[in-house]
């Protein structure tokens, strides 16, 4: 029978383990300690390795430009971004109607993506890729919110010209195609889930999840579909989770979610007059995918170290996702979508402080 962390239960331990479910499903507990797995740190392997990070994030410093978060996925030695973007000089208050998804490479995963075209018009949003290698070639599934297509009139924020719209075919939050670089193809099989999370295994399965907390599961992305409400355990800390990222470990055999954290605060305190947030991430793991238990920490925070010795302090850092190394399970990178103005969490959506930009930090030795 499986078992919960001991900490779960109240128990201290000053070792910092018994058994490796006190590891949090990245290490195992020898002698009373945590042998952490490549990626993890911390007492109980709660806490991602984060190693300096790049000045110039991965996509909207430098050109400006508002975007929101990706996942990087490397194919054919090089890497691609499909990225949220805010199209008309608009910053991320204007996500509802001016998102769309864009597709940037590089050659290397910490230095700046370049736009390459535009996989979905306004409006579309969220994005996170996933490739299936099950079949004869690749199947690259692009998981979103929105449907690609037109509904809203088109905020103007900037001194450009307006853009038009990108015409594209409609799809609740999926769209296919042979390649990362399009074209992109609606499927509508899917069941509606808000910020999907996808995970696929070697053999074509795939299981899904969203801020609705319910574990989707099909033999193909193509479905049938079933769904099961998640089941928590564990003092998840002060704050509400959203944004979950899901994947699998098959050494550890078990399932975990990484999820941004948004702070608590008093109702009567109006959100835009406070500090840092103390609060911007929450871990959970289970070994049925559907019991979570979640830990009491942060797995990251705002706190970032840059290359040149710097040090930046992020008003929100949201839209946690983790590119893995070739095996599948250890981590390389976190990406996030994140606002660096100097103004609290709450005004990250505020018109003139709501540049924001997606950061890809390394995690470990891995490159």
């Amino acid at each position: 029978m499986k078992t919960v962390p001991l900490l779960l239960a109240g128990v201290a331990l000053a070792a910092g383990c018994a058994t490796d479910a006190d590891c949090w499903g990245n290490g195992l507990c020898v002698s009373n300690a945590c042998k952490c797995d490549a990626g993890w740190i911390g007492l109980n392997c709660t806490r991602l390795d984060l190693r300096p990070a790049p000045v110039i994030s991965a996509y909207g410093m430098k050109p400006n430009i508002s975007s929101w978060g990706g996942l990087p996925t490397k194919v054919d030695g090089k890497w691609h971004l499909h990225v949220a973007e805010m199209v008309n000089g608009c910053g991320l208050s204007s996500w509802g109607s001016n998102s769309r998804i864009v597709h940037a490479v590089s050659d290397n995963l910490t230095e700046p993506f370049v736009f390459n075209d535009v996989s979905l018009g306004p409006w579309a949003h969220n994005p996170q890729l996933a490739v299936d290698k099950s079949g004869e070639k690749p199947k690259y599934l692009l998981f979103h919110i929105g449907e690609g297509r037109q509904e809203k009139t088109l905020k103007k924020c900037g001194t450009d010209t307006p853009e038009p719209p990108i015409p594209s075919k409609s799809s609740p939050v999926l769209h296919t195609s042979d390649s990362p670089y399009g074209p992109w193809e609606p499927n509508t099989e899917l069941p509606g889930v808000n910020n999907p999370s996808p995970f696929i295994f070697p053999n074509g399965t795939i299981i899904l999840t969203g801020t609705d907390w319910k574990i989707f599961r099909a033999d193909s992305w193509q479905g049938p579909w079933t769904s099961q409400q998640i089941i928590w355990s564990g003092n998840g800390g002060n704050g509400t989770w959203e944004d979950p990222y899901l994947w699998y470990d098959p050494v550890r055999k078990v399932y975990k979610l990484l999820c941004h954290v948004w702070p608590s605060y008093a109702p009567d305190e109006p959100a835009c007059n406070h500090n840092y947030s103390l609060r911007e991430a929450g871990y959970a793991f289970s070994y049925d995918g559907i019991h979570f238990t979640k830990y009491v920490g942060n797995p990251f925070d705002n706190k970032v170290t840059h290359v040149d010795g710097s040090v930046s302090y992020l008003s929100t850092r949201e839209r946690p996702k983790l590119v893995f190394a070739d095996d599948g399970y250890t981590p390389i990178a976190l990406a996030n979508g994140v606002s660096s103005n100097p103004e609290p969490w709450g005004c990250k959506d505020k018109p003139g402080v709501d540049w924001t930009n997606t950061l890809v930090q390394p995690i470990g030795d891995h490159q």
